[in-house]
Parts: C-alpha cells; structure tokens; sequence
C-alpha cells in the first residue's frame, strides 16, 4: 500500500511539473508583442514560422496552390498589408503585382525584405528556394530582419 501512495505522489508531483510549453514564464509572447508579418506565397510564410516562432504572426497573400506570378490581390491582401511591421517577398519578378498593393495599403511603417536581391540567377529562373544553399541565404535575411525589427530575442531568431 504505501508503494502505490508514494507512486501516486510521483505522478502527481511529474504532472504538475509539466505544463504545456508556453504555459508558464515568458517562452510565449502576448498578441501584441509578436511582429506581424506579411509573406507573399506558402514557401516564404514557412520559413518566417520556421525563423520566428512564437514571436511572428504571419499572414500569407496567396494561397496554396495558386501561382504568386498571376496573382491578383484583394482588398483582404491590401488590409493585411496595411497593418503588416515586415514584408517578405521573393523578388526576381515573382510579385509583379506586389508593389502596386503595397502602395495602395499606405502603410510607412512596413519593412519590406526582398529576398532574392543579391543572390545569383541562373537562366533567369526566380524559384531560387529550391536550391539548398540559396534556402539558407533566405532564411539568414529572413533572421537579419527580425534581429533587426526586435533585438531582444536575436537569440531566438538564431
């Protein structure tokens, strides 16, 4: 009998020890404290979930399966943009239509990170995130601007 006691005051003590992640102490930032962020197409928006985490909230324009090359934007994208702290877009003539949205949502306080500037182009093919070695280049501005745009959890971005 006293074994099943003291195996029941062991569960007890291991339940209550572990609180689901986030559920205690500053591991999970409020609403407000989370940068919010803008990404053109499905491959970009995991990447900025990828870099960071709890501490992004991260809107998509176009949605999964459609093409961001012949994409035609809605008022909902020009909302989003409107509020959005970060942009993060392809480049390489991906988002043609991305510039003319950004002007229409009149936002000043938007970051725009385009990730494809200074990387190598090869036969003129803009889909540089299939290659491996330009994914880690994405990723790395992706970090750089969030280090930049909230200092104080560089350590997370990393």
């Amino acid at each position: 009998m006293p074994r099943i006691v003291a195996l029941f005051l062991a569960l007890a003590v291991v339940a209550g020890c572990s609180a689901p992640r986030g559920a205690r102490g500053p591991s999970t930032p409020a609403d407000d404290a989370k940068i919010d962020v803008v990404t053109t197409f499905s491959t970009l928006n995991s990447f900025v979930e990828g870099v960071g985490g709890g501490w992004v909230r991260v809107e998509n324009l176009v949605p999964v399966g459609a093409s961001p090359e012949n994409y035609q934007p809605s008022p909902q994208d020009i909302a989003a943009l409107s509020r959005a702290q970060l942009v993060v877009e392809n480049g390489a003539g991906i988002e043609a239509w991305l510039q003319h949205t950004i002007q229409s949502a009149g936002n000043p306080n938007m970051n725009l990170v385009v990730l494809s500037d200074g990387l190598p182009k090869i036969d003129h093919n803009p889909h540089l995130w299939m290659d491996p070695v330009l994914a880690r280049a994405y990723v790395a501005k992706i970090r750089d601007a969030l280090v930049k745009m909230d200092p104080a959890h560089k350590s997370a971005y990393e």
